[in-house]
């Protein structure tokens, strides 16, 4: 039983580094959040994270086939987002 919860749990460690890659992936292709992330405190950079992530999971285009336009429009969405929500001033 030990050793079925261990690779359990080896294969989930594995997942959850792939998937912080792809997040990291993704936020490092929005450079004005990223820029926001790098500047905001420990509470609302974790805000705008999940909420970024978020959206982005749920658009209809995947943020790395977006062209310039829709990344940018996509991105002031996002700022108008956190200022309504005061994570950004």
């Amino acid at each position: 039983m030990k050793a079925i919860y261990k690779s359990l749990t080896e294969r989930n460690a594995r997942k959850m580094n792939i998937q912080s890659k792809f997040n990291q992936e993704l936020i490092d292709s929005l450079p004005k959040i990223k820029k926001i992330i790098e500047a905001s405190s420990f509470f609302e950079a974790n805000q705008i994270t999940c909420f970024t992530l978020r959206k982005a999971n749920n658009s209809r285009k995947a943020v790395n086939i977006m062209t310039a336009k829709e990344k940018k429009q996509f991105q002031e969405y996002l700022i108008s987002a956190f200022k309504f929500h005061e994570w950004v001033k």
